[in-house]
């Protein structure tokens, strides 16, 4: 910092902080058949989306991480629950695989159409 014209530097001790090397978004209910999911991976990133085991969509993290995908629940039928999960290639070639969030489908939930 600057006192009285002149540049001092002082040891402010330390500062600690988390990363996250991956994250996901998912709604927790839906009333259409396909779900918008998104979240942040290393930057240029191949990301997968499952619904449980099915492959339901395929994305590639934008260069400041953040990624987006409309994907297609695997069988749904009203009230189905299902397990949303992303799958992460690094460029470097290091696999990562996110937290699972359940969403169910009730197709006569109400959505906000804008917000």
């Amino acid at each position: 910092f600057t006192y009285n014209v002149q540049v001092v530097t002082q040891p402010i001790g330390q500062a600690n902080f988390s990363v996250k090397d991956l994250s996901i978004s998912v709604p927790n209910v839906v009333a259409k058949t396909s779900v918008s999911v998104s979240g942040m991976a290393v930057a240029k990133s191949q990301v997968e989306v499952y619904d449980g085991e099915k492959l339901v969509g395929q994305t590639m993290a934008l260069a400041n991480g953040s990624w987006y995908a409309t994907c297609e629940l695997e069988n749904p039928s009203n009230l189905s629950k299902h397990q949303i999960y992303a799958k992460v290639v690094t460029p470097q070639g290091l696999q990562m695989q996110s937290e699972t969030k359940e969403c169910m489908y009730d197709q006569f939930a109400l959505e906000a159409k804008s917000v």
